[in-house]
């Protein structure tokens, strides 16, 4: 809602279309954009969401409701994007970033990192008292972030909603550039195409993935978290069912494309 990508998995995935190439993690030949969907989380005070950016079960940020919405490190070197608003002032603002706004060393603004406490930082603040910061009433916005993944720097984004009142937010996906120290653009792989294959389902269970009302001529390649393709294959009919006996537990991203119309369908599945 997880490192290198290769020019023929690029090449391969381009003849199925952008969602198929931005669902397996593909940005282009030297970089590769780590995609997490997840169910929009919704909170408001005291709630906390704890953010894993790269998914290896060690938490990278907290953004956490407690009469006041904040964003903090978990992590020596994570940061946020944003400006200290006044002087002598202990908050910084992050930036609630547009779409397509690339997230890297050189953007204008100040990385905010509040990991160790008040000394020598800001506390990171998307709005204080629902009056005043960059978040209050805004609609598919994005956090910039930088972390640390073993002693490298990487850059992400949060994409989030905050309503009027600045108290209820929703965190609904977010993604890092795999490649240490490039840029990624902010919502980079969110373009999905308006015909999109509908009623697909999909049920991962006991060592399969099962396909239901599938067109009659489907093409589906299966990619783990680093973008790599680990099954492929086609169907004729409604039904079909994947083996992966072979595969290790974790989280995969299943591609299927309709051979005959070239529409598209990605799932997250976890096995």
């Amino acid at each position: 809602m997880k490192k290198t990508t290769t020019k023929n998995l690029t090449k391969r995935l381009a003849k199925y279309g952008a969602l198929t190439a931005a669902m397996a993690g593909i940005a282009d030949a030297s970089g590769q954009i780590v995609y997490t969907d997840i169910t929009d989380f919704t909170g408001g005070s005291p709630d906390e969401y704890l953010l894993d950016l790269n998914n290896d079960g060690t938490n990278d940020f907290s953004i956490l409701n407690n009469g006041n919405l904040f964003v903090s490190a978990l992590d020596s070197g994570n940061e946020v994007i944003g400006s200290v608003p006044y002087a002598s002032y202990p908050y910084g603002y992050p930036f609630a970033l547009n779409a397509n706004t690339v997230v890297s060393n050189n953007m204008n603004g100040t990385w905010l990192d509040n990991y160790n406490g008040y000394s020598g930082s800001v506390l990171p603040s998307l709005n204080w008292g629902g009056f005043d910061g960059n978040w209050i009433n805004v609609t598919d916005k994005f956090l910039g972030l930088r972390f640390n993944i073993s002693g490298n720097t990487h850059y992400g984004w949060v994409r989030m909603d905050v309503n009027e009142a600045g108290v209820v937010w929703t965190i609904k996906d977010y993604a890092y550039e795999a490649t240490a120290n490039a840029p990624i653009t902010a919502g980079a792989t969110l373009n999905v195409p308006t015909e999109a294959i509908n009623n697909i389902k999909v049920v991962a269970t006991n060592n399969t993935i099962k396909l239901f009302n599938l067109p009659e001529s489907t093409n589906y390649e299966l990619f783990n978290v680093a973008g790599q393709n680990v099954l492929q294959g086609n169907s004729q009919g409604k039904l079909h069912t994947i083996n992966t006996n072979n595969l290790a537990t974790g989280m995969y991203v299943l591609a299927i494309i309709d051979s005959e119309t070239g529409k598209s369908f990605r799932k997250k599945v976890v096995l």
